[in-house]
Protein backbone atom coordinates (compact mmCIF):
# COMPACT_ATOMS: atom_id res chain seq x y z
CA UNK A 1 0.00 0.00 0.00
CA UNK A 2 1.15 3.37 -1.40
CA UNK A 3 2.32 5.83 2.04
CA UNK A 4 0.47 9.87 1.22
CA UNK A 5 2.29 12.22 2.86
CA UNK A 6 1.26 15.57 2.92
CA UNK A 7 2.94 18.68 2.69
CA UNK A 8 1.73 21.91 4.37
CA UNK A 9 0.53 23.67 0.63
CA UNK A 10 -2.16 20.41 -0.11
CA UNK A 11 -3.50 21.07 3.31
CA UNK A 12 -3.91 25.08 3.26
CA UNK A 13 -5.33 24.48 -0.22
CA UNK A 14 -8.09 21.82 0.78
CA UNK A 15 -9.31 24.67 3.68
CA UNK A 16 -9.00 27.63 2.38
CA UNK A 17 -11.26 28.50 -0.65
CA UNK A 18 -9.08 31.48 -1.72
CA UNK A 19 -6.06 29.32 -2.40
CA UNK A 20 -4.85 29.14 -5.97
CA UNK A 21 -4.26 25.25 -5.25
CA UNK A 22 -7.84 24.89 -3.56
CA UNK A 23 -9.96 22.96 -6.32
CA UNK A 24 -6.97 20.87 -7.28
CA UNK A 25 -6.36 20.35 -3.79
CA UNK A 26 -10.02 18.75 -3.13
CA UNK A 27 -9.86 17.23 -6.43
CA UNK A 28 -6.87 15.27 -5.61
CA UNK A 29 -7.91 14.76 -2.51
CA UNK A 30 -11.07 12.40 -3.62
CA UNK A 31 -8.49 10.07 -5.50
CA UNK A 32 -6.91 9.36 -2.78
CA UNK A 33 -8.30 6.71 -0.33
CA UNK A 34 -5.41 6.56 2.09
CA UNK A 35 -4.77 7.93 5.31
CA UNK A 36 -2.41 11.56 4.95
CA UNK A 37 0.77 10.81 6.86
CA UNK A 38 2.66 13.81 8.00
CA UNK A 39 4.07 15.59 10.90
CA UNK A 40 3.64 18.26 13.70
CA UNK A 41 6.26 20.17 11.96
CA UNK A 42 3.73 20.48 8.56
CA UNK A 43 0.72 21.04 11.36
CA UNK A 44 2.54 24.32 12.87
CA UNK A 45 2.90 25.45 9.38
CA UNK A 46 -0.27 25.29 8.49
CA UNK A 47 -2.30 26.64 11.64
CA UNK A 48 -0.17 29.53 10.79
CA UNK A 49 -0.76 29.57 7.13
CA UNK A 50 -4.49 29.25 8.40
CA UNK A 51 -5.03 31.74 10.61
CA UNK A 52 -6.10 34.68 8.85
CA UNK A 53 -8.86 32.22 7.16
CA UNK A 54 -11.99 32.21 8.60
CA UNK A 55 -12.65 28.85 10.43
CA UNK A 56 -9.48 27.77 9.04
CA UNK A 57 -7.98 26.38 12.01
CA UNK A 58 -11.43 24.64 13.38
CA UNK A 59 -11.74 23.08 9.82
CA UNK A 60 -8.08 21.49 10.49
CA UNK A 61 -9.33 20.55 14.14
CA UNK A 62 -11.70 18.66 12.87
CA UNK A 63 -9.72 16.88 10.68
CA UNK A 64 -7.44 16.14 13.47
CA UNK A 65 -9.92 14.31 15.32
CA UNK A 66 -11.44 12.01 12.55
CA UNK A 67 -10.05 8.84 12.90
CA UNK A 68 -7.44 8.05 9.55
CA UNK A 69 -7.64 11.38 8.23
CA UNK A 70 -4.22 12.52 9.11
CA UNK A 71 -1.89 10.19 10.75
CA UNK A 72 0.86 11.08 13.08
CA UNK A 73 3.03 7.94 13.27
CA UNK A 74 6.19 9.61 12.56
CA UNK A 75 8.67 10.55 15.53
CA UNK A 76 11.40 13.40 15.74
CA UNK A 77 12.40 11.41 18.82
CA UNK A 78 13.11 8.51 16.25
CA UNK A 79 14.50 10.18 13.74
CA UNK A 80 16.90 13.22 15.12
CA UNK A 81 20.13 11.71 13.57
CA UNK A 82 18.84 11.48 10.09
CA UNK A 83 16.52 14.56 10.32
CA UNK A 84 20.42 16.15 10.81
CA UNK A 85 22.03 14.63 7.97
CA UNK A 86 19.35 15.63 5.62
CA UNK A 87 19.49 19.04 7.03
CA UNK A 88 23.21 19.19 6.15
CA UNK A 89 23.00 17.48 2.60
CA UNK A 90 20.32 20.22 1.54
CA UNK A 91 21.77 22.77 3.86
CA UNK A 92 22.04 24.60 0.07
CA UNK A 93 18.38 23.95 -1.02
CA UNK A 94 14.96 25.68 0.39
CA UNK A 95 14.73 22.32 2.81
CA UNK A 96 13.05 23.31 5.49
CA UNK A 97 12.62 21.04 8.86
CA UNK A 98 8.99 20.35 7.93
CA UNK A 99 10.52 19.15 4.16
CA UNK A 100 13.15 16.93 5.99
CA UNK A 101 10.52 15.40 8.18
CA UNK A 102 8.45 14.15 5.00
CA UNK A 103 11.54 12.95 3.25
CA UNK A 104 12.49 11.06 6.49
CA UNK A 105 8.82 9.46 6.41
CA UNK A 106 8.76 8.95 2.92
CA UNK A 107 12.33 7.28 3.22
CA UNK A 108 10.66 4.80 6.04
CA UNK A 109 7.86 4.07 3.20
CA UNK A 110 8.48 0.96 0.79
CA UNK A 111 5.90 3.01 -1.63
CA UNK A 112 5.88 6.91 -0.46
CA UNK A 113 4.09 9.23 -2.78
CA UNK A 114 4.34 13.10 -1.27
CA UNK A 115 1.16 15.35 -1.83
CA UNK A 116 2.52 18.70 -2.59
CA UNK A 117 2.65 22.16 -3.91
CA UNK A 118 6.32 22.57 -3.85
CA UNK A 119 8.82 21.60 -6.89
CA UNK A 120 11.66 21.67 -4.65
CA UNK A 121 10.74 18.76 -3.57
CA UNK A 122 12.18 17.17 -6.83
CA UNK A 123 15.92 17.80 -5.57
CA UNK A 124 15.07 15.56 -2.54
CA UNK A 125 16.16 11.48 -2.87
CA UNK A 126 15.25 8.45 -0.95
CA UNK A 127 18.44 6.19 0.07
CA UNK A 128 20.07 4.61 -2.70
CA UNK A 129 19.48 8.21 -5.33
CA UNK A 130 16.10 7.83 -5.97
CA UNK A 131 13.23 10.27 -6.55
CA UNK A 132 10.49 10.71 -4.55
CA UNK A 133 7.13 10.15 -6.55
CA UNK A 134 5.05 13.48 -6.10
CA UNK A 135 1.67 14.28 -5.87
CA UNK A 136 1.65 18.12 -7.71
CA UNK A 137 -0.68 20.46 -9.34
CA UNK A 138 -0.54 19.78 -13.18
CA UNK A 139 1.14 23.55 -13.78
CA UNK A 140 3.96 22.69 -11.58
CA UNK A 141 5.14 19.31 -13.98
Amino acid sequence: MRTIIADTGPIVAMLNRRDQFHTWAADSLKTIQEPLHTCEAVLMEVFFRLSQVPRGQDQLLDLLTEPDVIVLNWRLDNNRVQIKQLLKKYADTPASFADTCLVSIAASSSSPLIWTTDRHFEIYRLPGGKRIPLLVPERLQ
